[in-house]
């Protein structure tokens, strides 16, 4: 079947919505700022969770600050993700601005807990991040890395908590 651009968008319209599966990240919705880490001070950063495509995909948007440092100049980390539905799972692609791209496979776990583990891609690390949401206004992430030919022993690389920033 050739689909033409006039019939294109009916098709496109008839598909199922894929929203459901995204019910898991509506506690992420919305504006989180990072609180105080006293292990890196002076590190600042935040994250934004919004629905798009009508409410088919959620895009997290994120941006962190460190400080120069004996070891390393001050540094700028953006990155964006969008996470969506594919065939039933959820799923995310991240893309940051040192030139990374990570396929993740999302599970739910629970009410409050997200992990995202990326594909398995050798020989390359293999990555987990993690939110965890103790209550509405506190979002917990931890990014772990697997070295190559260890794709299964993460080690803890990022932890940080945030807290939901009132009014956006």
């Amino acid at each position: 079947m050739i689909l033409t651009s006039v019939a294109l968008p009916l098709f496109l319209a008839a598909a199922p919505p894929a929203a459901a599966p995204l019910t898991a990240l509506e506690p992420l919705l919305g504006h989180w700022t990072a609180d105080a880490d006293p292990k890196s001070p002076g590190a600042t950063g935040w994250s934004t969770f919004e629905k798009e495509a009508q409410g088919n995909a959620v895009v997290r948007k994120n941006h962190a600050e460190y400080p120069a440092t004996k070891d390393r100049p001050a540094s700028v980390h953006d990155d964006v993700m969008i996470l969506f539905s594919e065939a039933g799972h959820l799923r995310a692609d991240y893309v940051d601005n040192e030139g990374h791209a990570i396929h993740y496979a999302v599970s739910a776990e629970g009410a409050n807990r997200l992990v995202l583990i990326s594909d398995q891609q050798a020989p390359g690390p293999r990555f987990r991040l993690t939110y965890a949401w103790p209550s509405k206004d506190k979002l917990d992430l931890t990014f772990e890395i697997a070295a190559p030919g260890a794709p299964d022993q993460f080690k803890p690389y990022i932890s940080a908590r945030l807290s939901r920033t009132p009014g956006k």
